[in-house]
């Protein structure tokens, strides 16, 4: 697992980084022409939050004559993806089976066809870590996830290429007492 950064505290935070983003390098001058002067912000609280992202080591700063040139040092993307997985780490919370369930149907709401996505990352994960971290490579209903929870997909291809109302089925359960199970489509 890639280490955690640091995120932009708030949405100024963060829009001093996407103009950051696009320009490559700017002036704390530069990004409040952009970002601070259309919202009537003040030059010092521009200047202040690009003070921030410097502390948190988010951008760099090079002295050029008077002023400090910012780059910023993590990429969108990195950005993106850590906001993302403390979004998902704050839905699913202390008891995730129902989020997930959620989840599930909620992919499946917006775009079916994520649904055979996310089963193909899920293998990708399961087999970049066979057999590391209590992982069981040869678990006929799924390998272990974390806490001992099991995913498994079942994909009917063939059946899909002749009627596409036919959709993957995924089985989540929860081993021991009183053995939970969730399930989103037809068993294959």
């Amino acid at each position: 697992m890639a280490a955690k950064i640091p995120l932009p505290g708030g949405e100024l935070e963060l829009a001093a980084l996407v103009v950051l983003w696009q320009l490559g390098t700017a002036t704390a001058r530069d990004i409040h022409e952009r970002m601070g002067a259309p919202t009537r912000l003040a030059y010092t609280t521009t200047a202040t939050v690009l003070d921030r992202l410097f502390a948190k080591r988010l951008v760099s700063r090079k002295r050029q004559g008077k002023a400090f040139v910012y780059r910023a040092r993590v990429s969108q993307g990195a950005v993106e993806r850590e906001r993302a997985r403390q979004q998902v780490a704050r839905l699913l919370g202390p008891e995730p089976l129902p989020a997930i369930a959620t989840l599930v149907d909620a992919v499946e709401s917006v775009a079916p066809e994520l649904l055979e996505e996310l089963a193909r990352v899920v293998n990708a994960r399961r087999r970049k870590n066979r057999g590391v971290g209590g992982f069981n490579p040869g678990s006929r209903c799924g390998e272990p996830l974390r806490g001992g929870l099991h995913l498994t997909s079942g994909s009917r291809r063939k059946e899909r290429r002749r009627s596409p109302t036919n959709s993957s089925s995924f089985r989540l359960t929860v081993p021991g007492p009183g053995h939970r199970s969730f399930q989103r489509g037809s068993p294959s």
